[in-house]
């Protein structure tokens, strides 16, 4: 029906060509990954929210075309399938859906709603600036606990003792749990998400 809707007629080409698609699809196990990103996108569309015409490999499925999930015609451009699935290197498809950052959370609340219990937020954290350092940590629980925090805290080089003593910082549990080089916290990805098979997974 999306095909027709898309072509008009359909030449045997075309046809083989989706035969081929909806095959691989049905081989490799993601018939449920297409209908869910399908259902989304339409009803964000729907709502008003762009979500890009369709970026990277996925551009070049017929099928994510006459499913709406993409406007970008593989046929017009000579595109390939093989890019985005290939039915002899089985790897997990990504089709890229550009939602403005503003309206990110009506698209989770979306999912969240006609998934309940099974869907989860993907955390991530930076490397280079979320990781705890010494005089970070010691500066971190001054302020936690409301104590002033001294200029040398703020300065490279070794903490004077004569504010506070090793004993007297381990009394803080921030300190006695931190360790250097371990991950100071974690955010919500800007737009990862996981939809769990069941309930209650999350």
């Amino acid at each position: 029906e999306g095909a027709i809707k898309r072509y008009g007629s359909l030449s045997p080409e075309l046809l083989e060509r989706i035969d081929f698609e909806l095959q691989t699809i049905a081989h490799t196990g993601y018939p449920g990954y297409f209908l869910i990103v399908q259902d989304f996108t339409s009803a964000a569309r729907s709502m008003g929210v762009t979500v890009g015409p369709g970026r990277g490999s996925a551009a070049g499925s017929v099928v994510a075309y006459c499913t709406g999930i993409t406007d970008v015609d593989p046929i017009r451009y000579d595109l390939l399938f093989e890019r985005f699935l290939n039915p002899d290197r089985v790897s997990m498809p990504d089709i890229d859906i550009d939602v403005p950052y503003n309206r990110r959370e009506e698209i989770y609340g979306l999912i969240s709603k006609k998934y309940p219990n099974q869907v989860g937020r993907v955390s991530n954290y930076c490397l280079w600036t979320n990781k705890v350092n010494t005089r970070q940590s010691i500066k971190d629980v001054l302020i936690a606990n409301n104590k002033p925090v001294p200029t040398a805290v703020n300065r490279r080089g070794a903490v004077p003792e004569k504010f506070l003593t090793a004993e007297e910082l381990l009394q803080f549990a921030e300190i006695k749990n931190a360790r250097s080089g371990t991950l100071k916290n974690y955010s919500k990805h800007c737009g990862g998400i996981v939809i769990f098979e069941e309930e209650g997974e999350v």
